[in-house]
């Protein structure tokens, strides 16, 4: 029986594949141990999308917690993505982000770091409400610039 984590990350995989920007997903094992959950590569450019805050290289992590995402997870990713060379990342949970979580993600931006931090209710608007992931990931940019 597959891990719950396993399963949401590929429910985060066929979630993002709903992108209208041409794109492609892979699992990358880091030396050292430690997956990165998924790469999402553009091959087109993002902003022509509506998607200027996004690289061509995007990190994707993938948490299923029942629990608000705390800071230090997010100052791991920042490492992670800092370690890959990428300077854009989306964290997607079925849970939520602790304010100082979006806080940490917002100071990012400061160093031209963007992390996008896609909470459930996000999902939802996908899901059941019928809006594109593009437009979910632009609110997400949007709520973090309101913590800047």
């Amino acid at each position: 029986m597959p891990k719950k984590g396993y399963v949401f990350e590929e429910f985060v995989k066929e979630f993002l594949d709903m992108l209208r920007c041409p794109h492609s997903m892979q699992k990358v094992r880091r030396k050292g141990g430690g997956d990165i959950d998924l790469v999402l590569l553009f091959y087109d450019d993002p902003t022509k999308y509506e998607l200027p805050f996004l690289n061509e290289i995007v990190i994707v992590e993938a948490k299923n917690y029942k629990d608000k995402i705390k800071t230090n997870v997010i100052d791991g990713f920042k490492t992670r993505l800092r370690e890959s060379g990428s300077k854009a990342g989306i964290i997607i949970t079925t849970s939520d982000f602790s304010k100082n979580a979006y806080k940490a993600a917002a100071k990012a931006l400061a160093n031209d770091v963007r992390v996008l931090l896609v909470n459930s209710n996000l999902i939802r608007k996908v899901l059941y409400e019928g809006k594109t992931v593009e437009h979910i990931l632009k609110l997400a940019y949007e709520e973090l610039l309101s913590f800047v």
